[in-house]
Formats: C-alpha cells, sequence, structure tokens
C-alpha cells in the first residue's frame, strides 16, 4: 500500500538518484583534476606531495625515481632538520603500506601511482612475500610432499623396524639412560618434555604438539614450512597447521613452542586439556539447561 501521489514519489526518487549521480561524477572530477596538477606539477620540477595521512605524514613520488615511494615523517615542518625521510623501493613494502592506509588518504593515490603494488593488495600476495622474505624459507613444501614425507617416516623394513639417519652426534646408551632416568625425575612435576629443537629440527609433513599461547594446553599440529636464520641457518621458526582446523589457521610459531608427540607429551596433553575443562566447570549455565531446539 501506497499513500500519496505515485508521481511524486517517482519524482522524488528520480531527484535522489540525480543528487548521488552528480556527486559521484564530480568526486571523481576532482580526483582526475587533482591527479592532472600532480603530473604536471611533478613534470615541471615542482614536487608536490601525494597526500597526507591521518597522523601528518607526507607521502612523495619524485620524478628522478618514480618506483620508489618516500615517507616524510613532519608535516608542514619549516626546518629540514626536523624532517625523517623514509624510502620504500620493494612493491611489497609499498603493497603493506596501501594495505595499512585501507581507505584513508593518500590510498586511492597510491593505487593509482604505483598499479603493481595495488595488484599485490587485492591478490593479497604482499603478505606472503615479506613473511617468506622475514623468515627466510627455503622450501614450502605441497601437502602431497607432506604426505609423502610422512609416509617416508613412518614407512619400518622388513624386520618391523623404523629406519633411522644415525650421524656422529647420535647419544650413546649411557647418556639415554641418563635422559631417560631425568624425565622420570620430572615425570610427577607435570612438565613438558622438551627436546633440543635446534640439534634435531622437524621437518615438513612431521607430526607435532604446539603449546597455546597462553601456555595452558598443546594442539596436535604437523610441521609445513621452516624457517632458517640467514647468518646460522639455525632453525627459528615453524609454520604449522592445526589438525582438524581450516588452513587459514596455519602460522608461524617459535621453536620453543614446539615439542615431539611422545607418549609422555600425549599424557601431559591430556591432563591438561581435563584441567582445562574442570576450571570452566559444567560449561553450561543452569538457567539454559531445559533449553531445546
Amino acid at each position: 500500500f501506497v499513500s500519496g501521489s505515485l508521481s511524486a514519489h517517482e519524482c522524488c526518487a528520480v531527484a535522489a538518484h540525480k543528487a548521488r549521480k552528480d556527486a559521484l561524477v564530480k568526486h571523481h572530477r576532482d580526483l582526475a583534476s587533482d591527479f592532472a596538477e600532480k603530473d604536471a606539477a611533478a613534470t615541471c620540477g615542482r614536487t608536490a606531495p601525494l597526500g597526507y595521512d591521518k597522523v601528518g605524514r607526507a607521502y612523495f613520488r619524485f620524478q628522478s625515481d618514480p618506483s620508489s615511494l618516500f615517507i616524510a615523517d613532519s608535516q608542514g615542518s619549516t626546518q629540514v632538520a626536523e624532517k625523517r625521510w623514509h624510502r620504500f623501493v620493494k612493491e611489497e613494502d609499498i603493497a603493506c603500506i596501501i594495505a595499512c592506509l585501507g581507505e584513508e588518504a593518500p590510498a586511492e593515490e597510491l593505487r593509482a601511482r604505483y598499479p603493481e603494488a595495488a595488484k599485490l593488495v587485492r591478490n593479497q600476495q604482499w603478505k606472503d612475500i615479506i613473511q617468506k622474505r622475514t623468515f627466510d624459507i627455503k622450501n614450502v613444501s605441497t601437502e602431497d610432499d607432506c604426505e609423502e614425507k610422512a609416509a617416508t617416516l613412518g614407512a619400518t623394513d622388513a624386520t618391523g623396524a623404523v629406519p633411522m639417519d644415525v650421524d656422529g652426534d647420535a647419544p650413546t646408551s649411557n647418556s639415554a639412560d641418563n635422559a631417560k632416568s631425568d624425565s622420570e625425575e620430572k615425570e610427577e612435576d607435570l612438565n613438558v618434555n622438551l627436546l633440543d629443537p635446534t640439534e634435531k629440527p622437524y621437518v615438513p609433513g612431521e607430526d607435532i604438539l604446539v603449546e597455546s599461547a597462553t601456555g595452558k594446553l598443546l594442539w596436535d599440529a604437523s610441521v609445513i614450512a621452516v624457517s632458517k636464520d640467514r647468518s646460522t641457518d639455525q632453525v627459528n621458526g615453524y609454520r604449522v597447521h592445526y589438525k582438524e582446523w581450516s588452513s587459514r589457521f596455519d602460522e608461524w610459531v617459535d621453536i620453543l613452542r614446539v615439542v615431539e608427540p611422545s607418549e609422555y607429551n600425549i599424557e601431559v596433553q591430556t591432563e591438561l586439556l581435563d584441567e582445562y575443562f574442570d576450571t570452566r566447570g559444567d560449561g553450561v549455565p543452569s538457567s539454559l539447561e531445559g533449553m531445546v531446539a
């Protein structure tokens, strides 16, 4: 049911649509005019900032180095010594800045000036590039590679023994007995049996236990990538996939949060989980116990 004249409603709708269209056209004309003005200024040698963010940082693109982005920390400063300049050359770094700006100024200007960086933002590729560069990932195995390596690790020979690589640093029988006695002494303390991760790093596809961020639980996971320090070539992180969880929860964790899924550690995991549920109580408030769907 519509009250009033239909022609009046139609006129109001047409007028509102025309107003929105005019406002949108004016906005794009202003952007095009500003873009042309900055292009002309750069061509003539006059350096004008691409814009300012909400904290006053100025963004510049110089004609002598058009592929780089320059950022000055201060706005409207009269002394050059007060300004701190930052130069960003790599496309993934510029894409990170655009993504952090979001819809704020001058993000739209940066997307127009640096199309390759804008493409990385649209495809969400800049995060992977920076992450790989930061952690110096040597090899990211696919799921098929992980399954193949896991099958190799779990394979047995004709005698039923699991094949192992023995090197010069393998522990002797005496050291193994000492380690066993130490673990028995710590059993009462309910501590996770940690190994030195730098001596025998985990490989992609290997099952592990990951300590939660709070340190109160242990999660079942598997290694999907290994990060190594560039200078020492020592393992400094693992990318893990939590079992029965979506791959969007995959994350990089410190080596100190990763432990082997030994029999003792699995027992600790179960006891920590039971303790966690005990502290939460019954879980369902008494007022909701009688509720049915």
